[in-house]
């Protein structure tokens, strides 16, 4: 049943995706048209300037419009009156919620792939080129100082991006589900519920700081210092691994929460 809501999904999303990645294809070969004809005048600079702030725009209104897409589609169709249809088919609600992420990743991945190849477009492939012999170069250096090990560590931040847009969406939905079962402005009571998270983290990361600041004046930070300073790879493979678990932790907490909710506190409109 999965397959069958992702294909409601994505045709929903990408009825508005793909005409606004192609228009952000047009924006990124026009600009490369227009430098064709670079010249030292006024005209062509005026001319050049507006197409790469357009380009610009597009890529900022591409990305975001994306995310904002993804949540609307969640809200719309669980929460909205559209809800009644959607849980009226033979799917369970773990079923909806993980169609919903897959595909709001999806399409995300994809919008950041658009927005490369619109680059490589406008540039005429000398951002493609540049950035492959920086890859090479970052490659080479750092086989050299980690050896063997640096697939793992590429593979543990690949993991650890993932595990991140898939957090940010799922504490979106988090908001949202909670949202819902208020009794009215449950969009505003959502922003409501995320500003709250957002004082609660941001208080989290005062004692935080604090209790680093005690740390800091101990022995203990001097021998973890020293170590860090021997240990600068090992440091950083344990930092992605934690990164990685904590993501993975407040992931699963977000799905367990939202996926409750929506199976015992459904409110819909």
């Amino acid at each position: 049943m999965v397959k069958k809501l992702l294909k409601q999904d994505f045709s929903a999303l990408l009825r508005t995706l793909l005409p606004m990645w192609l228009i952000l294809l047009g924006i990124a070969l026009l600009t490369r048209f227009v430098y064709l004809f670079e010249a030292d005048n006024t005209t062509f600079r005026i001319i050049g300037g507006s197409s790469i702030v357009a380009l610009v725009v597009a890529v900022i209104v591409c990305l975001v419009m994306t995310e904002v897409l993804c949540i609307v589609r969640f809200y719309r169709n669980l929460y909205s009156s559209e809800g009644y249809l959607t849980f009226a088919l033979p799917a369970t609600h773990a079923e909806h919620l993980w169609s919903k992420l897959i595909s709001s990743m999806a399409v995300t991945f994809a919008s950041v792939l658009v927005t490369l190849l619109a680059g490589v477009a406008a540039t005429s492939f000398d951002m493609l080129a540049e950035l492959l012999r920086l890859l090479a170069y970052f490659w080479k250096n750092a086989y050299r100082e980690i050896g063997a090990d640096l697939p793992i560590y590429v593979a543990e931040y690949l993991l650890l991006l993932i595990t991140a847009i898939s957090a940010f969406y799922l504490l979106l939905y988090t908001c949202i589900t909670i949202g819902q079962m208020a009794k009215k402005n449950r969009i505003l009571a959502a922003f409501g519920v995320y500003f709250a998270y957002y004082m609660i983290m941001q208080i989290l990361s005062v004692i935080l700081m604090i209790l680093l600041t005690v740390f800091m004046a101990t022995d203990s930070f001097l021998v973890l210092s020293e170590w860090i300073e021997n240990h600068p790879w090992s440091t950083v493979h344990i930092a992605l691994i934690a990164s990685l678990v904590f993501s993975v932790v407040w992931n699963g907490f977000c799905w367990l929460l939202t996926h409750r909710l929506m199976k015992k506190k459904l409110n819909l409109e």
